[in-house]
């Protein structure tokens, strides 16, 4: 059983934990005996990176995810170079993370992870990162 918001237009709730699959909602309403039921209102699934633009950036500058099932609350972006695994700090919402290449970056190929609390994806293509 989910808590949440309810308003005219939207239902909002968060689930604290659940397996990897796509749910049912119910809204039960006080005095009314029969749920509401929303088919295939809910998916958990594992984040997954569609891009990584540009690929290619300078140190300073704005990188930006893009991609689906990030979630909230957020998890955690690792750029990733031979052995040496470096965590960067984010800003993030459901469908877009954005983070800064700081100066300290070595120049060089990067492998991009996205992990959140249903599992971890790496982007297809490498981040680059110039001097």
């Amino acid at each position: 059983v989910l808590k949440g918001s309810l308003t005219d237009s939207q239902v909002q709730v968060v689930a604290k934990s659940g397996s990897i699959g796509v749910y049912h909602l119910e809204l039960f309403r006080r005095g009314v005996k029969v749920p509401y039921r929303l088919e295939r209102a809910v998916t958990l699934m594992p984040p997954v990176i569609y891009a990584v633009n540009p690929p290619v950036a300078p140190r300073n500058s704005l990188v930006t995810l893009s991609g689906a099932f990030f979630g909230q609350p957020k998890g955690t972006v690792t750029l990733i170079q031979g052995k040496k695994k470096t965590r960067v700090k984010v800003l993030w919402t459901d469908t877009g993370i954005s983070f800064t290449v700081t100066k300290k970056q070595r120049a060089g190929s990067y492998q991009v992870t996205v992990k959140n609390k249903l599992g971890s994806h790496t982007a297809a293509e490498l981040l680059t990162v110039t001097e």
